[in-house]
């Protein structure tokens, strides 16, 4: 190992050349990566804004590619269920006492949203913890 094939990365550090570098030496067929020490950090996330029905139908089509047909059938059993408000409420204000991540948690063993829900809660909740 050349010593100038050794980088210190500081958890800092958000620089594209440097991780480009660091990329292009791990690459090699040789090249061997060792992390000497690795800090996390928990990171606490607000709240989501609510969803409008029009935000609603706009996150669900970009997202996960459904029809508004099958959000509004999805938002009406989460509503029959008691996990959501009226589906088709202009209100985007969560109570305080509202987990999200208890919330993902119960719902992503179901069959037909259960993917959704465990994909955000191992991807944009997956450091919040659930109180």
């Amino acid at each position: 190992t050349n010593d100038e094939d050794l980088i210190s990365l500081d958890s800092a550090t958000h620089n594209q050349q440097l991780a480009q570098k660091v990329a292009a030496l791990a690459s090699h067929a040789s090249a061997t990566v060792t992390i000497f020490s690795l800090v996390t950090k928990p990171q606490i996330l607000p709240a989501p804004p609510g969803l409008n029905t029009v935000k609603l139908l706009s996150a669900g089509s970009k997202a996960m590619d459904l029809s508004p047909k099958q959000e509004m059938t999805i938002a009406e059993k989460l509503y029959g269920g008691g996990y959501i408000s009226y589906p088709r409420t202009e209100t985007t204000k969560y109570d305080r006492t509202f987990n999200v991540v208890q919330v993902l948690g119960d719902h992503s063993s179901h069959d037909e949203w259960g993917p959704a829900a465990s994909y955000l809660l191992h991807s944009r909740y997956r450091h919040v913890t659930a109180s």
